[in-house]
């Protein structure tokens, strides 16, 4: 398989994050091939946050579903996160408003690496 083919891993530490929806659906919105993107996201969230039923039923994202309470911080979230990592030529481990700004565009396109 050429590299880029491949997945790309997107890890996000969400913290009480009101626009956690929004970025996945920009994400898969603005893939040039959202097939591609396998996410993983530490959601520390109260039981008042609700994610929507498609974003539990998509096969390419992984929820870790925590009590904010129980969280230990971001290193701790990204560890955790880490351990989904299944040997992803192409990762994106950054704070949220960072891939919030990377996600232009044609992203993930298999013309470009």
């Amino acid at each position: 398989m050429k590299l880029r083919d491949e997945n790309i891993f997107v890890q996000i530490p969400s913290y009480k994050d009101t626009q956690l929806v929004p970025t996945i659906e920009s994400m898969f919105s603005n893939a040039y091939n959202s097939a591609r993107l396998k996410i993983s996201v530490c959601w520390q969230h109260d039981k008042s946050e609700k994610l929507p039923q498609e974003i539990h039923e998509n096969k390419n994202i992984h929820i870790i579903d925590i009590d904010y309470r129980d969280s230990k911080g971001a290193n701790w979230a990204r560890n955790i996160l880490q351990k989904n990592w299944n040997k992803e030529p192409y990762s994106f481990f950054t704070p949220l408003l960072v891939l919030r700004t990377a996600t232009c565009s044609g992203f993930a396109n298999n013309n470009e690496y």
